[in-house]
């Protein structure tokens, strides 16, 4: 009987989140991209919560029931639906915006981490494991970085990417999203974890698929901006140590000028002093 009634509570919830991300999606296709957040964040919550220790679904190979592989196909035709309506233009540009009020409204809901979401009495039971649950809860996830990507928030698809890939490490949109996100934060560290996921991505498609052939075409065009980041971040670190050293070494009438670095043999530099 106890059984039972777990079972009807799954069910049940995973109805909730389905027709919160059901409202979602439809928002999201009118271009309330504040609005569809809100709906995404409202089904997260509806979901059994993630334990803070636990073992990603992706590659275990555990075997769903019929309802969970209904369920599961669901989540990832939804999502699909989001992706497809962004990719062909469908809503509206990425300049604008809905109302004030449904913008402080979307401020308000809480942020789509598992931290905060763990802070609500959603019951912390063993339904949280379950496949279409996890499947579910990464695509809620994904589908709040298509709002945050449209919205122009970065950092926060970045985030957003982050939480569905705990729940699924080989979600393959996650990770070109996060990629593109972490491409337009456009800083040394984020074109590497963007570098990183193309590499993930690769090794877990099919390497005649589209996702292959986009993720080398995103890493060929990569490489270089990657390469100048690196020497940029490099320069200007050197030149605040060069500033740190010449106030220090300014008391003993010295500077920085007056030290010349040669590489050695040994791969190494050796110093000199210069009397200048």
């Amino acid at each position: 009987m106890a059984e039972l009634d777990r079972g009807v509570a799954r069910q049940s919830r995973i109805a909730e989140a389905t027709q919160a991300k059901d409202r979602g999606n439809a928002r999201f296709k009118a271009g309330d991209w504040p609005g569809a957040v809100g709906e995404y964040i409202a089904g997260l919550a509806a979901l059994p919560m993630r334990p803070r220790t636990r073992v990603a679904v992706a590659g275990t190979g555990t075997d769903a029931d019929a309802d969970t592989d209904t369920a599961s196909a669901a989540a990832v035709e939804d999502e699909e639906d989001v992706m497809s309506t962004t990719d062909k233009g469908k809503a509206r540009a990425d300049g604008e915006r809905p109302r004030e009020k449904e913008e402080a409204a979307a401020a308000a809901a809480p942020v789509e981490k598992p931290h905060e979401l763990d802070n609500q009495d959603n019951g912390n039971d063993d339904t949280s494991n379950d496949p279409a649950v996890c499947m579910l809860r990464a695509v809620l996830h994904a589908n709040v970085a298509a709002c945050r990507a449209k919205q122009g928030e970065h950092k926060l698809v970045v985030e957003s990417c982050t939480e569905a890939l705990v729940d699924d490490p080989k979600y393959t949109k996650a990770l070109f999203r996060r990629a593109q996100a972490n491409e337009a934060l456009d800083t040394w560290s984020s074109l590497e974890a963007a570098n990183k996921d193309y590499d993930t991505l690769l090794s877990n498609v099919d390497e005649s698929s589209p996702d292959a052939r986009n993720a080398k075409k995103a890493q060929r065009l990569l490489a270089p901006r990657l390469e100048e980041a690196k020497k940029k971040e490099m320069d200007e670190m050197m030149g605040k140590l060069k500033g740190l050293g010449n106030s220090v070494l300014g008391y003993f009438g010295l500077s920085t000028n007056n030290f010349q670095f040669t590489p050695n043999e040994q791969g190494g530099y050796a110093m000199n002093f210069v009397n200048s």
